[in-house]
């Protein structure tokens, strides 16, 4: 994420499944950060077309901010 700001209420959300809610409001600094989000395996259900589909809803009347990039990883 792109740090600075404020307002940022949202939900991050995997295969229509709710994985995370974020309320950042100035907590941190103006610098970039990163936030690892474990993913329960269950949440890993793929679609018809096999894709995993990652959606940041926000909050009525806040954003998401700036998202730098999503990766998505698998443990070894």
């Amino acid at each position: 994420y792109e740090g600075g700001g404020n307002r940022r209420n949202f939900k991050l959300i995997l295969n229509n499944e709710l994985l995370k809610t974020e309320k950042f409001n100035d907590k941190w600094s103006s610098d970039a950060f990163t936030i690892d989000y474990p993913i329960q395996p269950g949440l890993l259900r793929r679609s018809e077309s096999g894709s995993v589909v990652i959606k940041f809803d926000a909050e009525p009347g806040f954003n998401t901010g700036r998202i730098n990039s999503v990766h998505l990883l698998k443990k070894k």
